[in-house]
């Protein structure tokens, strides 16, 4: 009886869906739907696949999935939930309800869990994919293929060849299987090297550089890899017919949608020859695609940053960190002998400025403590000397320090300042007379009233599962990208703005449920904070990407993505002072599915040794936080202007 109320399946395949409506569940519906697997023509003896008429969505039953799909499926009738098993995974259904859960991680679709005919139904191809399938769809045969079993040979691509994704969205994974964590995903249509493989699995490099690996199963060869002269274009309308030829006198062969970008071949008076993504030819009309700008970042011009990044290498030595980064790893603090001779404490325009004065030298570390709020001074090689152990300050940031010898081989004295809300800090170090004298400036930054009533996407970059790039030391991106956007978050509320953030905590959340969080929270503006990576270590600098595509259908101007792009740009490069990788442009899921300006941060590479130091010490990841919110600030001012 279990698998009799679970026999449907809504697989969604290339329209928004809708409910169906209350009353007559086949209101709407066509039943004149093919479905192939691996080539063979699936037969439906119950409940028969059908496509909404009113949405042109495709929905195929559920027991297709235990059957064709090798997956096991139960039914918790109380709390009415499909519970689909496979490889690992574990897909939770609940019915009505728009996010179902995979391994726990909830996921949003635009199409509910529904009961058809006392059926339960859900979107197909998130259900395919997550199950390692493959989905194409062929509307003028109205045709769905499902491969599920890889030929052999198929997908036999020799290092150095340029590949084609295939599926609508493709996990990017650390190795080579499903049961290595999930790093990104890639998009129909992007074309990536590849340079090994591993039992049908590809490892690529990715547009910003990283490295992961993708399966063979949802890649092609990219056949016009060495046609420089094939043109780019995205679409720029929904549910867009493809012709035969050049006219509407020819057949409709297929159809596209918003956002797609597809190979220009030839034009012929108003119509556009285009490749399709998912393979073959037609014609659509050319008022309703858009010639790739000039300006987006070509391969060619991708290629020739790598070139000049690996010609200059070294150049980073050019650039050294600030004082307060000094390394401290090879000093011998047995050979300190050095005493706190003083403490002063005063407050200058709203800035809490410390002084300490020590008989000799001293080095010092410095980071930031939650709940409460604290900044913690760690002087090393030094004793307390006469240093009381509690100082009542009460300034504007701080109420009180309190210090104490933390350790003895080596000497290390303690100072903790309780402050009333987050804060910025600079250290600068000198020398006086027979010693040291460290100053130490806590404060919040003024960034000006523009800022206030404007409501903030920060979104802290992978998370949970996904850790994002690892630094030699093991230093974890997703670990940097939370405490950079907390920081970036308390900065814009402590000057009037609203936050949304995308995750708080180290938590999984979905790349297109990124974006909806913002949506769905009204933001002004959306900021994704990341760190870079690449093999080769010698790559470092900050970059910042905007969307490629200038996709008109999501109300958000070109001009105020590129204007907000280089605001936050150039506050990261006077701030951080590392090398300029550029401002540039790629398609990002959370860039191209934000229904406002959005930027992709990549402040620092984590795979650069020197960078990856730095992005350990909390006054860099400071600087970090600082710099985007000054870009922010000064993006709104010249909208306002």
């Amino acid at each position: 009886m279990r698998l009799l109320l679970i026999i449907t399946l809504l697989m969604t395949l290339l329209f928004p869906a809708v409910p169906v409506m209350a009353g007559d569940a086949s209101a709407g519906l066509s039943y004149d739907v093919t479905v192939q697997v691996d080539g063979d023509q699936v037969v439906f003896p119950d409940q028969k696949p059908f496509i909404n008429t009113g949405t042109g969505r495709t929905y195929v039953p559920l027991r297709f999935v235990t059957e064709k799909l090798g997956a096991t499926v139960n039914w918790n009738q109380q709390e009415k939930v499909a519970i689909v098993e496979k490889s690992g995974k574990t897909v939770k259904a609940p019915v009505g309800s728009n996010e179902p859960t995979v391994n726990g991680q909830a996921v949003y679709l635009d199409a509910p869990v529904r009961l058809i005919n006392a059926r339960t139904v859900v979107p197909l191809r998130f259900m395919s994919e997550t199950l390692g399938t493959e989905v194409k769809w062929n509307s003028s045969t109205k045709t769905v293929y499902i491969k599920v079993n890889q030929a052999a040979g198929e997908t036999d691509i020799s290092p150095g060849s340029v590949i084609e994704i295939t599926a609508d969205v493709l996990n990017v994974r650390s190795g080579p299987g499903t049961s290595t964590p999930e790093i990104g995903e890639v998009i129909k249509g992007d074309k990536l090297t590849v340079f090994e493989s591993s039992q049908g699995w590809y490892k690529v490099e990715l547009s910003d550089g990283s490295m992961g690996w993708v399966s063979g199963r949802f890649v092609k060869v990219d056949d016009v890899q060495d046609s420089p002269g094939v043109m780019q274009g995205v679409v720029d309308a929904t549910n867009v017919n493809v012709r035969s030829g050049p006219g509407t006198n020819h057949d409709i062969i297929g159809k596209v949608d918003r956002g797609e970008r597809l190979g220009i071949l030839e034009q012929a008076g108003n119509w556009f020859k285009v490749e399709l993504v998912q393979g073959g030819i037609g014609w659509i009309a050319d008022q309703l695609i858009n010639i790739e700008e000039a300006e987006a970042t070509t391969p060619l011009q991708e290629e020739q940053i790598r070139e000049e990044l690996k010609n200059n290498q070294d150049s980073d030595k050019n650039y050294p960190p600030p004082s307060e980064e000094k390394e401290e790893e090879q000093t011998d603090w047995q050979n300190y002998d050095s005493n706190v001779a003083g403490l002063e404490v005063g407050e200058d325009n709203g800035v809490t400025v410390a002084t300490v004065n020590t008989t000799g030298a001293l080095e010092h570390h410095i980071f930031t403590l939650t709940n409460p709020d604290r900044l913690v001074v760690d002087l090393k090689g030094v004793k307390p000397g006469d240093l009381a152990e509690e100082i009542n300050v009460n300034s504007e940031l701080v109420k009180r320090i309190r210090t104490g010898k933390f350790s003895e081989n080596p000497n290390i004295v303690r100072l903790v300042f309780d402050v009333k809300e987050p804060v910025m800090f600079a250290a600068t170090k000198s020398k006086k007379n027979d010693g040291e004298e460290l100053t130490l400036k806590l404060y919040v930054p003024n960034l000006g009233t523009h800022l206030k009533g404007k409501t903030i996407a920060i979104d802290p970059g992978h998370g949970g599962s996904d850790p994002g790039a690892i630094g030699s030391s093991g230093l974890k991106e997703k670990d940097v990208n939370i405490n950079v956007g907390l920081l970036t978050a308390n900065l814009l509320r402590q000057n009037g703005a609203e936050v949304i953030l995308t995750r708080s905590t180290d938590a999984y959340v979905g790349l297109y449920q990124r974006t909806k969080i913002a949506g769905r929270g009204g933001a002004d503006v959306f900021v994704s904070i990341h760190m870079n990576a690449h093999p080769k270590r010698g790559y470092s600098g900050t970059s910042t990407y905007y969307r490629r595509d200038n996709i008109s259908g999501l109300g958000v101007s070109q001009a105020d993505n590129r204007l907000l792009a280089q605001q936050v740009h150039s506050q990261l490069m006077q701030s951080l002072n590392r090398r300029d990788v550029g401002i540039k442009q790629a398609n990002f899921v959370v860039l191209r599915t934000a229904a406002m300006p959005a930027v992709l941060v990549e402040a620092s590479f984590i795979s650069n040794l020197e960078e990856e130091r730095l992005l350990a010490k909390d006054s860099y990841r400071a600087k970090i936080a600082e710099a985007i919110a000054k870009g922010l600030a000064y993006y709104f001012a010249q909208k306002e202007s």
